[in-house]
């Protein structure tokens, strides 16, 4: 998945840690990117739920 990370110069593979740290920043931060999309969405959703509901409640108090 990330072979610029090991190094097979010699009969063992070697993982080289000093990129390692580089790659996973950019995962987390990738990460956080989609965490705050789907926290948006589902603030929108909660918000849009409560409205729904409010016409619902405000329809069946009407009857």
């Amino acid at each position: 998945m990330l072979p610029a990370l090991v190094d097979s110069g010699s009969e063992m593979l070697t993982l080289d840690y000093s990129t390692l740290g580089v790659v996973a920043v950019g995962a987390v931060q990738e990460q956080q990117k989609q965490i705050d999309k789907l926290a948006d969405e589902n603030r929108e959703l909660r918000e849009r739920l409560e409205r729904l509901e409010a016409v619902l409640r405000d329809s069946a108090t009407k009857r």
